[in-house]
């Protein structure tokens, strides 16, 4: 019985331990366990445990545990034990077992012929494996039942590896070449899985023989029990009169010691000096005397309501007084009673070997109680939980309603003690874990003012909830009112939106026209430029042959005047002229064009330019945009402005100033529907959680 209340300790490693113990797939990482602690933290018994799970649950697993190995000095035989080593509840797999461990035996005896023969110089013409392969391949063929000519009952196998650091280093590597690389490569991972033992100062060495690329390695750490197990541990065993801390000091927590110390307190026998002092209390009570006395011994306080765990109200109070002046209750100078604890521990023994059913019976009566009484304290702080509890929350103002003069002890008592509480918005709650232990405070000692208290903080919610939902109903109707008002201030801010928007376009298109007349006139002057360039270009070339033809002939005409017979000095003088006319006649350097020629030239090419934009798009953004910056570096546009009247320019201005306006109302009033909606929120959560369950 010890032992299996030990292990409730360790159900949660226990079930994480079974329910990961085989990998989810045959492809998928090898499993292993390795659970660490300390000599004593109970490493083994989980181990143990996990085998009677899967035996009881009928489960075909072979459990290899190489611990016979540690005594073998010679390492050849070593394949020979382990299959000595493989257990089995299962009647199939024993048989099979068996069969196996000679086939092994056959195998090696084979490989280590051919070793001989080829050592010799003999041609085999086969590969000889290593004894690790051959295990390996028999392992999986005959032990799993996983090879062609399997009989069909598959099995899984456990590699239990048993104080890992207490194996020597060359054993530990023949684990590792045998049992651990080998297995792990010819075996699928969702047959095979390892655990392992070891002390946690070795566990981060051991992990090391398990590469990550190929285990799925989990530590799992075992503690020593703590000061609140083994509370609850001597509750459940009836040991109620055994102080925690000095048994906890005796046993360091460890569930070897544990068990050995618990099972020693059970069997002590009870001493005749304290048989004398229970016969000597006992003598002269009458049997309901007796019946408060066998209650009494099992209570961690001497009160009238500790007694209501056995007896009604009014018995209970009889008891206490009758007890209060007994020899079994010493009164101190405050008055506080508290029992005579070697009388008080003479008496459970006495009783424990008497009658024990009866003894375990009211044992596990006052435990729960006593659990309580250890976790509260004092008598004051479970009536106001037990109280408070029945409320799922409350706020200063419930609690001023439901206990009207008594709030106040209330309010500070919820104040002195936060940690049973929890804080929302204005409102406290009793904790989760506290309410538990209430709840069962109330079936051990029921009180009826707990029930007066739900009756009366249920008309309240009734009253409450009526007001609530009037609330609900008015804020409703408040938001649906802002909402409106929304809406309408909306619209507003739309309509002026779009008048604006029409007022900012037709600006846009006034700017765009401008931009064009710009743009006109910057072509007309360009195509005025290249006219009167082209002309005068022409001129000059006229011009030029004009004047060189003049100084051609004056230059003839002056030398037919020298070279006559008779000087005529008239063709000389009519020579020197013509050359002078040649050299000094000026060139042509103003050209008057027409305007509106050139208008009218450059209005065609732009219908034309508009035509061909039109069969190919409008082109790209980034097209526009440098054609933009082109018209601007190669013009300085004066577009005409369109005169605003002021007039305009006001009403403008009163536009957006009333507009600016709406939209400082709009937020004001957004703010006020979103804290009437988050009102609204509070209100329905306040309504889904009832005050009273």
């Amino acid at each position: 019985m010890i032992k299996e209340l030990i292990r409730t300790f360790r159900s949660g490693q226990a079930a994480r331990l079974k329910d990961n113990l085989f990998g989810g797939s045959p492809t998928a990482k090898t499993q292993c366990f390795l659970l660490s602690g300390e000599k004593g933290t109970g490493k083994g018994d989980l181990a143990a445990q996990l085998r009677e799970s899967l035996d009881a649950e009928g489960q075909a697993v072979l459990w290899v545990d190489p611990a016979r190995i540690k005594e073998e000095p010679d390492q050849q035989k070593y394949h020979n034990l382990i299959p000595q080593c493989i257990k089995t509840n299962n009647p199939i797999l024993k048989k099979r077992a068996d069969q196996a461990a000679i086939e092994i035996g056959r195998e090696m005896h084979r490989v280590n012929n051919l070793a001989e023969m080829q050592a010799s110089g003999v041609a085999t013409g086969q590969e000889i494996e290593s004894p690790a392969q051959v295990w390996g391949k028999v392992f999986k063929n005959d032990f799993l039942g996983l090879g062609e000519d399997a009989d069909g009952n598959e099995s899984k196998a456990v590699i239990l590896v048993r104080d890992f650091e207490g194996y020597t280093k060359n054993q530990q590597l023949w684990i590792k070449e045998f049992l651990i690389d080998q297995l792990q490569e010819s075996c699928p991972a969702d047959s095979i899985s390892f655990v392992i033992t070891t002390t946690s100062g070795d566990a981060k060495i051991v992990k090391k023989f398990f590469p990550e690329d190929k285990f799925n390695t989990e530590t799992l750490e075992l503690s020593p029990l703590g000061e609140s197990q083994i509370e609850e541990l001597l509750l459940k065993l009836s040991l109620p009169e055994v102080s925690v801390s000095e048994f906890l000091s005796r046993t360091q927590g460890l569930p070897g010691k544990i068990a050995d110390a618990a099972d020693a307190l059970l069997k002590e026998e009870i001493d005749q000096e304290s048989i004398s002092m229970v016969q000597g209390f006992l003598e002269g009570c009458s049997d309901e005397q007796g019946a408060w006395v066998t209650a009494s011994v099992h209570l961690p306080e001497c009160s009238g309501e500790a007694f209501r765990l056995f007896f009604d109200e009014e018995n209970a109070q009889k008891a206490n007084a009758w007890i209060s002046k007994s020899q079994l209750v010493n009164k101190g100078a405050d008055g506080q009673a508290t029992y005579n604890k070697k009388l008080k521990d003479a008496l459970i023994k006495w009783m424990r070997q008497d009658d024990p059913e009866a003894f375990k019976a009211n044992n596990e009566t006052s435990a729960k109680f006593t659990k309580i009484v250890r976790k509260f304290g004092n008598a004051k702080s479970r009536t106001y939980l037990d109280h408070l509890a029945c409320l799922n929350y409350f706020s200063k103002t419930d609690l001023e309603f439901l206990f009207n003069d008594s709030a106040e002890g209330y309010i500070t008592f919820v104040e002195e003690n936060p940690g049973y509480f929890e804080e929302g918005t204005g409102k406290f709650r009793v904790m989760d874990e506290y309410k538990k232990l209430v709840h069962s405070y109330r079936e051990l000692v029921p009180s009826p003012m707990s029930e007066t208290l739900s009756n009366r903080a249920t008309e309240f919610w009734s009253d409450k909830a009526a007001d609530l939902q009037r609330r609900l109903a008015n804020l409703k109707a408040k938001r649906s009112v802002e909402e409106a008002k929304l809406g309408e201030l909306l619209n507003q801010r739309s309509s002026l939106d779009v008048f604006l928007r029409h007022e900012d376009e037709e600006k846009e298109r006034k700017e765009e026209e401008a931009k064009e007349k710009a743009e006109l006139h910057r072509r007309i002057q360009e195509e005025k430029q290249a006219e009167v360039n082209r002309r005068i270009k022409k001129s000059r070339t006229l011009h030029t042959a004009i004047n060189t033809a003049l100084i051609i002939l004056g230059v003839v005409f002056f030398y037919f005047g020298i070279l006559s017979k008779d000087t005529a000095v008239l063709p000389c003088a009519f020579g020197v002229c013509l050359i002078a006319v040649g050299i000094f006649r000026p060139y042509r350097n103003k050209v008057t064009i027409k305007t509106s020629k050139i208008e009218s030239k450059v209005e065609k090419v732009k219908s034309k330019e508009t035509k061909a934009l039109g069969k190919k798009g409008k082109g790209t953004k980034k097209e526009e945009a440098n054609a933009e910056e082109v018209a601007k570096e190669n013009t300085t546009p004066k577009p005409e402005t369109p005169a605003i009247l002021d007039e305009q320019s006001g009403a403008r201005y009163v536009l957006e100033f009333k507009r600016e306006q709406i939209s400082s109302k709009e937020e004001a009033i957004q703010s006020k529907i979103e804290e009437l909606s988050n009102t609204l929120k509070e209100v329905e959560q306040m309504l889904a959680e009832p005050l009273v369950a």
